[in-house]
């Protein structure tokens, strides 16, 4: 307990990601390493967040070691060349980089020091650079713009706040959306802003607006316990997150392209219009919502990212599932009858009037469309 206390007590502690801080926590505790050296353990960790893109947790991950193990952060730096190395790889051929490597001799004890000296994250940037490993997401980068220039009633301070992220857009495209930092959350909040501001145009105010944390991130937790889809998540009570939100909004792990968050974000707002959020297989709501969040999301995929093919976001529709039935059903209202249903029943997700939903849809819904959307969803 006194461990625990003095992990989380440390600064850098609160400048982690949401599902990074039990990662590390439990790793310095060895929770779940029960073979393992706290080396290992946090070595581990690291080598996750390299990985998978989050890298500016690396530096704070290891401040926070050194607090709790100084003799021993040595040990644990030899083994960063490697993973920097490894992660170079991921982003252009590994002949690139061995060259660079070749021409570079002590790149190696610049990694370390970059790690002590907190410049990691930007002699990473150099070197993705100088490996040719940089590219300009230019489909997305006009995407963002065009979000922007199509909003209606956003107050002039929010303008201007989202024209200083787009000045950083370009920059910021080329890191995995994964990433936890000022630009990358600044980002993904911007983008789920818009799809909100527009979902509240069309279907009326969210319901808990001011308890629902706008950034969305990503938890590998959850894959680990079979969530892997995107969805609304609610806080720990010991979290400091949990003091002021109820809720937010996880998307699934693998979807690491911006281009896949950004069908996953329109997804999940349409769910955060009336969030909700519940142990796993616990959780009931209608198939209408359901329907409505992949009608959305292919809505926006198509106005404002057309090349991009379905398959790399995950598109259900065509696949003759759960989501493509209801999706199915569900294209067919239009926006102002879908707007009534909400305002009739509270949100998409409780349709607790089968039959006067039914008569309100008679016009576009053959009978077993409308019992199909009034019913509980069934995920599989």
């Amino acid at each position: 307990m006194q461990l625990q206390r003095f992990i989380e007590q440390q600064p850098e502690f609160s400048t982690l990601a949401p599902p990074v801080k039990p990662a590390v926590r439990d790793a310095l505790m060895l929770k779940g390493y029960p073979q393992s050296t706290h080396q290992g353990a946090v070595g581990q960790i690291i080598s996750i967040m390299m990985q998978h893109g989050m890298t500016s947790q690396v530096v704070p991950t290891v401040k926070i070691y050194a607090s709790c193990f100084p003799t021993s952060v040595s040990y644990l730096l030899k083994s960063f060349p490697g993973k920097v190395h490894n992660y170079l790889c991921r982003h252009t051929d590994a002949g690139s980089v061995l060259t660079w490597a070749e021409q570079n001799p002590g790149w190696e004890d610049r990694v370390i020091a970059s790690v002590l000296d907190g410049s990691f994250d930007e002699l990473l940037y150099q070197m993705r650079i100088a490996v040719g490993a940089m590219t300009i997401n230019q489909p997305v980068l006009t995407m963002l713009r065009r979000l922007k220039e199509d909003a209606v009633g956003i107050n002039p301070a929010a303008l201007e706040q989202a024209q200083q992220i787009l000045n950083n857009a370009p920059e910021t495209l080329i890191q995995s959306p994964r990433q936890w930092d000022e630009h990358c959350n600044a980002l993904r909040e911007f983008i789920l802003y818009f799809l909100l501001a527009d979902l509240e145009k069309r279907y009326g105010e969210m319901a808990d607006g001011e308890r629902t944390f706008k950034v969305p991130f990503y938890t590998w937790q959850r894959e680990e316990v079979g969530m892997s889809a995107t969805g609304v998540v609610t806080f720990n009570d010991d979290t400091e997150l949990a003091r002021d939100y109820d809720y937010a909004l996880c998307i699934g792990w693998r979807y690491d392209q911006w281009e896949q968050f950004f069908y996953q974000a329109a997804l999940g707002a349409v769910f955060l219009l009336n969030p909700r959020s519940a142990r796993l297989g616990t959780l009931r709501t209608s198939s209408l919502e359901a329907g409505v969040a992949v009608r959305y999301a292919e809505e926006m995929l198509d106005k404002y990212l057309p090349y991009t093919g379905r398959a790399l976001v995950d598109s259900p529709v065509g696949t003759g599932n759960m989501f493509d039935r209801a999706y199915r059903a569900a294209r067919k209202l239009p926006d102002n009858l879908l707007r009534q249903v909400r305002e009739e029943f509270g949100s998409f997700g409780t349709i607790t009037d089968p039959v006067r939903f039914a008569d309100m849809t008679s016009d576009f819904l053959t009978p077993d469309e409308a019992r199909l959307l009034s019913s509980d969803f069934r995920y599989s």
